[in-house]
């Protein structure tokens, strides 16, 4: 018999862990994950943020060039105070045209025949010409009753004084101002000094400028002119008042005036007279004066020395 060959003793049993029924995973679906629906993507939009302050600067009073309004020169309406014209014509009235004369402006007036008139003359006749039927320029002038009538006699002045009044007129300083006109004076010869034709600037005072007398010799009517200063009167605003009489009674008086104007020319210089070394006959014995007179633009004396 076979000799029994050792017999390796059986393995100790290790302590194998009992498998446990791990359930073998299977690949079961898992619930489908809440994919987020695609609703409106909150897309973060541009909103602007309510403005910051921000350090804006305080608006800084920019000198802007606006233009200041400038003075326009408005023309002022016309003031009785005259400012100073240049040289020229002031006033002027050939009778053509009513520029505003007044006849018996004062309401004193007593011829009844004659009176003053803007008028065509028409030519009397009587040892000559007593009242003219022309005139210095146009066809009309101041005449003392332009028609004839049916004697020479019919309307010349009559019974006294007929007068008539210019515009006012302002006067400039200044200035050289001369008036001139043409005028007649005309009469039979039984006129007298009674009757006359003057004429008077009458502004803050009157002053007589012409004045032609009647006289007792046979006078007939021709145009002559005058010219007078009226440098007393600058600066003021004046009037003419032209008169004529019969005054004497019973007399052919006639008078015609045309073309008056008023003019400014440039100021005469001051005249100055020196004498010097006069002698004199003092009782004390003899000495001598000297002296100088200025005469200024208005015919005033504006300085006199006088030494001794």
């Amino acid at each position: 018999t076979p000799t029994p060959s050792p017999t390796a003793p059986p393995p100790t049993p290790t302590n194998t862990p009992t498998p446990t029924n791990t359930p073998t995973p299977t690949n079961t679906p898992l619930p489908p994950t809440a994919t987020p629906t695609a609703g409106p993507t909150n897309t973060p939009t541009n909103t602007p943020l309510p403005p910051t302050a921000t350090n804006t600067p305080p608006p800084t009073a920019t000198a802007t060039n606006t233009p200041i309004p400038t003075a326009t020169n408005t023309p002022a309406p016309p003031t009785p105070t005259p400012t100073t014209p240049a040289s020229g014509t002031i006033f002027f009235d050939d009778f053509e045209t009513n520029q505003g004369w007044i006849v018996n402006p004062n309401g004193t007036d007593t011829a009844t025949t004659g009176l003053w008139e803007r008028a065509n003359p028409e030519e009397t006749n009587s040892s000559g010409i007593k009242q003219l039927g022309t005139t210095v320029s146009g066809s009309n002038d101041l005449v003392t009753g332009a028609l004839a009538g049916s004697s020479v006699g019919s309307f010349d002045i009559d019974n006294g004084v007929t007068s008539i009044r210019s515009p006012n007129i302002s006067l400039p300083t200044g200035l050289d101002l001369t008036l001139s006109f043409s005028y007649y004076l005309a009469h039979l010869n039984n006129s007298s000094t009674a009757d006359f034709l003057r004429v008077t600037a009458v502004g803050s005072s009157s002053q007589v400028l012409f004045e032609e007398l009647g006289a007792n010799n046979d006078d007939d009517a021709v145009w002559d002119t005058t010219s007078v200063s009226l440098n007393a009167f600058a600066g003021q605003t004046i009037y003419l008042l032209i008169e004529a009489a019969d005054a004497s009674g019973g007399s052919l008086v006639e008078a015609g005036i045309d073309d008056v104007e008023i003019t400014a020319g440039a100021a005469p210089a001051c005249v100055t007279y020196t004498s010097s070394n006069i002698p004199l006959a003092l009782p004390n014995g003899t000495s001598s004066i000297s002296s100088q007179l200025t005469v200024g633009p208005s015919a005033t004396i504006t300085d006199l020395d006088v030494n001794v």
